[in-house]
């Protein structure tokens, strides 16, 4: 029950303001988490006639289902269900035998050497009443001879199952299927055997014999198995190689006056092809062609020219600033000699002066190509055919020219008199050229216009609704022909007459596809005719709206101008509104435990949609969506005004785990340490026979078997549970392992022969034989697992043999029951 009285099964946070009896504000927050219950399932046996503590303490001695409330660490209920079995008492059949002149050990302990019937009662594992009866008989033992033979390289199967490659006679003790002494003495003949091994080579497409008769030409390994006479396997192996025959051709040469050595010794300083068969290493031809020919040697004369100030570089390496002959003698890349010979000269400079001049509308080609017109001196650096500086001055003069232009109006019938005495009367340009007393032109341009009586006609269009200004200064609106009389400025008259056309203002439209959209709606483009215009507004581009662009508002206005060819314009305009997306939130922690209730997201608005792994509508089921993640929850919502928003979260679910341990046993009165690793909160139940209830390795010391729970919180509040069952034995394990081998060898592994078993207290003796019954190793009072106490595998200091041994043993068991034990040990090195 909350504060105000109302109730509430869900998890989370409840916030109630109330006024305290003075009038004040209270405020009282309740933070609700809901803590699981768990119901466990436990599987029990006891003996017919005995009893069992439940959970909670009861005690029961009848088969059947039990169910024990019990409260948590966080004070929930617990259900533990316990199915309950009764066992019932045993009896078991044992037909036994032993060797005539051995004793059997009863289940109770006692011996006895003779045949008959003998009944046991005993205490199970389970605690229960177990009766055992023992028909014993007595089996006699035998002695056998064997004569046998084998081929060299065999080996012979000896009874004790060891191995025997020599001839000679052995002697073996085995135990018959009754675990009886049997002797078998075998006398073993090895017989020889004959193996030969040939390595032969022959030339390729020469064929070889081989020992079957038969003829190869291909290498290889070829085994054959022969008889010898005494029915033993003789082995031929031949290992059969071919050796290839050569074909090489050798392009070859030499300097002249030099000789070369053909391979089969033979020197030649004469170009030509020569044929030899040295033969091969293994004796197979090998037929070497050789082509020779003699390398060119070079006589070459270089000429060359050095600037002053400046050096050569030599062939050999060496640079020099000095005329004369250098030879030098050289190998080429064949490795003949090779002379150079330079001969190196001066080059001249030169250094020049030029006088020039030109007129004022001329220009001037320096002797690097460059083009001037203004006067000065110009310095120009050339090379000279040799390769060397030379240095030319050019002083640059420039003499004036004079142009002058006369712009003259006559009307129409006058005349006009040129400078130079001409008379014209039609319009034109008039050039007369005139010289200076320094030889440049001078030039007089007259250009003459004539002017005319104008009778003008001029067509004028206006736009419908427009005004348009006379020459006389007036303004009409209203298509016709104006017409206007005037003298110009020069006294010539002139007529306009102005034909006034009204032109009709284009038709212009604009349309969009909506006149309101959301903010993250897609752009879209407005429809205008005629095509060609101007759109403007917020969001425009072009004529595209973007509703991200503009941003959310409006309306806004959104306009098209268009002006037509006759230059006439009108405009067209629209609205258009962007909403908002919603605003959206909804509740969602980090994590959540897979065993938590389902969580209720609280979207806001609500009405939308999640979608997601572990959604039921507006709850999130952590154990529908499983341990994993982080997990993106999403939350679409679409508004009246049709706008939709995403809002997407993510979520954890974290389950816990923890392992109690496998179910084991012990003797009544012993301990074991039950080790969980783990660093959270955890508690054992029940807390009977336990030295803790809330740590991780509590030793247990049950009287009776017990199954224990292990509850474990994390550090995130997540909740796991496991049990171990402890089963308390009254009576010992019998269970003896003696292993069938070992190996003394010194590595520390299997070194040492001894018994082991699960309720051995100690060996009271153990006994090791050899197969003539000599005593090898007795052992007195052998705590258990001692294992170095064991045989060492030696025989008085000395290391025994390989082979098959014998031991006998009595061992001490919890309780004090004392139990015999024989059998054999291979021994191997």
């Amino acid at each position: 029950m909350l504060p105000d009285g109302s109730m509430t099964s869900t998890a989370g946070t409840y916030s109630f303001s109330f006024t305290s009896t003075l009038g004040c504000d209270s405020v009282v927050t309740v933070d609700l988490t809901l803590t699981p219950t768990y119901s466990l399932t436990e599987d029990v046996e006891i003996c017919d006639g005995g009893s069992y503590t439940l959970p909670d303490g009861s005690i029961v001695s009848t088969a059947g289902t039990y169910t024990s409330m019990l409260t948590t660490v966080d004070g929930c209920d617990s259900i533990v269900t316990t199915t309950l079995t009764l066992t019932p008492t045993l009896t078991t059949d044992i037909a036994a035998s032993i060797c005539d002149g051995s004793s059997y050990t009863l289940p109770d302990g006692s011996t006895t050497s003779s045949a008959g019937m003998y009944t046991t009662t005993l205490t199970t594992v389970d605690g229960c009443d177990s009766i055992v009866t023992t028909t014993l008989t007595v089996t006699p033992t035998y002695a056998v001879s064997l004569d046998t033979a084998i081929c060299d390289g065999d080996t012979y199967v000896l009874p004790d199952g060891s191995l025997a490659t020599v001839s000679g006679t052995y002697t073996t003790i085995l135990f018959t299927a009754v675990g009886c002494d049997s002797i078998i003495t075998t006398t073993l003949i090895v017989r020889d055997t004959f193996s030969t091994f040939l390595d032969v080579s022959i030339c390729s497409g020469s064929l070889y014999t081989l020992p079957d008769g038969s003829t190869t030409d291909t290498a290889g390994i070829f085994e054959y198995v022969l008889l010898a006479g005494t029915g033993c396997d003789s082995t031929v192996v031949v290992n059969l190689a071919v050796e290839p025959v050569y074909d090489t051709t050798i392009y070859a040469g030499i300097c002249p006056g030099t000789s070369y050595t053909l391979p089969d010794g033979t020197s030649v300083s004469t170009a030509g092809t020569y044929t030899t068969n040295p033969g091969s290493a293994a004796g197979c031809d090998s037929i070497i062609t050789v082509v020779l020919e003699i390398l060119p040697v070079f006589d070459t004369a270089i000429t060359a020219g050095i600037c002053p100030g400046t050096t050569y570089l030599l062939p050999d390496g060496t640079s020099t600033d000095m005329e004369g002959t250098y030879i030098f003698n050289l190998t080429t890349i064949s490795g003949c000699d090779s002379i150079i010979t330079i001969t190196l000269a001066a080059l001249p400079v030169y250094d020049m002066v030029v006088d020039a001049v030109i007129c004022d509308d001329e220009s001037y080609v320096l002797p690097d190509g460059a083009i001037v017109a203004t006067a000065g001196t110009y310095t120009v650096s050339l090379l000279s055919a040799g390769g060397c500086d030379s240095t030319i001055t050019t002083n640059l003069s420039v003499n004036p020219t004079y142009s002058f232009v006369t712009d003259v109006s006559i009307c129409s019938g006058d005349t006009y008199l040129l400078e130079d005495g001409t008379e014209v009367s039609d319009p034109g340009i008039y050039v007369v050229n005139i010289n200076t007393t320094a030889g440049c032109d001078s030039i007089l341009i007259t250009n003459l216009n004539l002017l005319p009586d104008y009778n003008i006609f001029i067509d004028t269009a206006i736009c419908a609704g427009s005004v348009l200004t006379l020459p006389d200064g007036t303004q009409t609106d209203t298509a016709g022909v104006y017409s206007f009389d005037y003298i110009s400025s020069l006294g010539c008259d002139s007529s306009i007459h102005i034909n006034v056309i009204i032109n009709d203002l284009p038709v212009v439209t604009m349309d969009a596809s909506t006149d309101a959209t959301c903010v993250d709606g897609e752009p879209f483009v407005l429809s205008v005719a005629p095509a060609g215009g101007i759109a403007w507004g917020t969001g425009l581009t072009g004529l595209t709206f973007d509703p991200a662009v503009a941003g959310v508002g409006g309306p806004y206005p959104l306009y098209y101008a268009y002006t037509d060819a006759n230059g006439c314009s009108d405009t067209a305009s629209l609205t258009v509104e962007v909403y908002a997306l919603p605003a959206l939130s909804f509740f969602f922690p980090d994590y959540l435990c897979v065993e938590a209730d389902p969580t209720d997201l609280l979207p806001v608005p609500s009405g939308g949609v999640f979608t997601g792994p572990g959604l039921s509508g507006d709850m999130f089921v952590p154990s529908l969506a499983g341990t994993g993640g982080p997990y993106n929850i999403t939350y679409t919502y679409t508004d009246a005004t049709g706008c939709t928003n995403t809002l997407i979260d993510v979520i954890e679910v974290r389950e816990n785990t923890v392992y109690a341990g496998p179910d084991t046993s012990l003797f009544i009165g012993d301990s074991i340490q039950l080790l969980v690793f783990t660093s959270d909160d955890l508690l054992w139940s029940p807390v009977t026979g336990l030295s803790c209830s809330d740590c991780t390795d509590p030793w247990a010391s049950p009287q009776q078997t017990t199954t224990y729970w292990l509850t474990e919180t994390d550090e995130y509040g997540c909740v796991a549970m496991d049990a171990l069952t402890i089963t308390v034995r009254t009576v010992p394990d019998m269970y003896i392992f003696s292993p069938n081998a070992f190996t003394p060898n010194g590595d520390s592994a299997n070194d040492y022969f001894f018994l082991y078993g699960p309720d051995i207290v100690r060996i009271n003796n153990l006994m090791v034989y050899d197969r003539w019954g000599n005593l090898l190793y007795h052992g007195l009072n052998l705590q258990a697992n001692a294992e170095t106490l064991g045989w060492d595998g030696t025989k008085g200091g000395l290391v025994a043999m390989e082979g098959v041994y014998a031991f006998v043993a009595e061992v001490e068991l919890k309780g004090g029951m004392v139990i015999p034990v024989h059998g054999n040990i291979t021994l191997l090195r």
